[in-house]
């Protein structure tokens, strides 16, 4: 990237981020919210049927790195499936290293759950891909629309829908779909059912050495004390960790108010960071938790801008913070959107703690207002991240067939 174009992917990020600011989604109470989830977790954990499918793809051989847009690749076709009712299909690997374990970090649960590593002779594939793949002149609005029009499609017996690019939230127009499965599977949300089909389909293999080192990977804290997911993600490789450290604080501080104990969970692609949080978590009250690092700087072995931290370290960081109540995350960071998802997906109805996300970006060097992420048809939202190559994100509410946010 030319530094014009990436002065101008910064301005238009900045932008974007900027025109969310006065954006205000209420927290409402969910009716049945008990029921609801119980509905929600049986159907991630059914049996997929077999007479149709969705094609299901690999992780590739740098797993864990780039891991929010890894996830978000095999929810899609997971997504799909059950709002489809159709069963899943792994793709034939032509790729050395592609598995389905992120290089053993991770224990499939899904092929207890049916998927199917070879086509039958007869399976004909069904190109969605051309509706479906990502494209810079694809607006949100058709995006969607193409969406819906396959969520409401009929695949003939024997065949097998193939969804093609890096989708992130962008399948939430599945929603849409009128019939009870869908209706149990967002009964909470598109946030809680993306987290629920992951927890349902993978667990972090902590017994891998790999894993947590000589430490645990989660942290146990006692009953009332709040937990404050923080994520850090910096899009410029100048950016060394400390940015945007006053508008995060001010952030954690307005949804800490009150809470007797509180615990920041954190996690940063600068290591700078971790250290700059000591001082922020003294000041708050609070306890400051990270997952293992190593003792020292290690090897850069993927792009600039992700910083050092590109290995297990990521799976650490993910699942350390889908244990908190509350997450202050990275804006258009697909982590970030992983970890909400968990968080959403695990909650379990305490009402002190309703599951919030507030974005915050060190380029714009500020933050957004607190965001539900258990949601009812009234307050439903989501990510797109369909301009990101020029820098432009956006928040799509209620319908699909809703007005675009600019």
């Amino acid at each position: 990237m030319s530094l014009q174009q990436n002065r101008g992917f910064q301005r238009n990020w900045v932008h974007s981020f900027r025109s969310h600011e006065n954006l205000t989604i209420p927290v409402l109470p969910v009716a049945d919210f008990a029921a609801k989830r119980r509905k929600l977790l049986r159907i991630v954990s059914s049996p997929l049927p077999q007479t149709t499918c969705v094609q299901f793809h690999w992780f590739g051989s740098k797993c864990p790195k780039s891991f929010g847009n890894v996830a978000h690749m095999a929810l899609s076709p997971m997504l799909l499936a059950r709002v489809l009712d159709a069963g899943l299909v792994q793709t034939r690997s032509t790729r050395a290293g592609d598995t389905l374990d992120c290089g053993g970090l991770l224990t499939p649960k899904l092929l207890q759950a049916g998927l199917r590593t070879t086509f039958r002779e007869n399976t004909s594939v069904v190109a969605a891909h051309t509706v479906l793949a990502l494209k810079p002149h694809v607006r949100a609005k058709q995006y969607e629309e193409s969406v819906a029009q396959l969520s409401n499609a009929t695949l003939p017996t024997n065949s097998c829908v193939a969804v093609a690019g890096s989708q992130q939230q962008e399948m939430a127009p599945l929603r849409e779909t009128r019939n009870p499965g869908t209706e149990a599977l967002f009964g909470l949300g598109v946030h809680a059912a993306l987290g629920a089909l992951w927890d349902a389909a993978y667990a972090f293999n902590d017994s891998n050495p790999a894993a947590c080192g000589d430490t645990s990977c989660t942290d146990a804290s006692p009953e009332d004390e709040l937990r404050i997911s923080v994520h850090l993600r910096h899009k410029n490789y100048k950016h060394v960790g400390n940015e945007s450290i006053a508008a995060i604080e001010r952030a954690i501080g307005g949804v800490a108010l009150g809470a007797r104990r509180c615990a920041i969970l954190l996690a940063s692609d600068r290591r700078l960071s971790l250290h700059s949080f000591e001082a922020v978590a003294a000041r708050l009250g609070c306890r400051l938790v990270t997952s293992p690092r190593g003792s020292r700087e290690g090897k850069r072995t993927y792009s600039i801008e992700h910083g050092i931290d590109t290995d297990v370290t990521v799976l650490r960081d993910v699942y350390l913070l889908a244990s908190g109540h509350l997450l202050v995350g990275a804006w258009g960071s697909s982590l970030t959107l992983l970890i909400q998802e968990l968080i959403a997906a695990r909650y379990r109805g305490a009402p002190a703690a309703v599951p919030t996300v507030i974005y915050c970006d060190p380029l714009a060097r500020g933050c957004l207002p607190p965001w539900p992420l258990v949601t009812t048809a009234e307050n439903a939202w989501y990510v797109t991240m369909i301009g990101y190559p020029a820098g432009h994100i956006g928040i799509r509410r209620g319908s699909f067939l809703a007005s675009e946010l600019k």
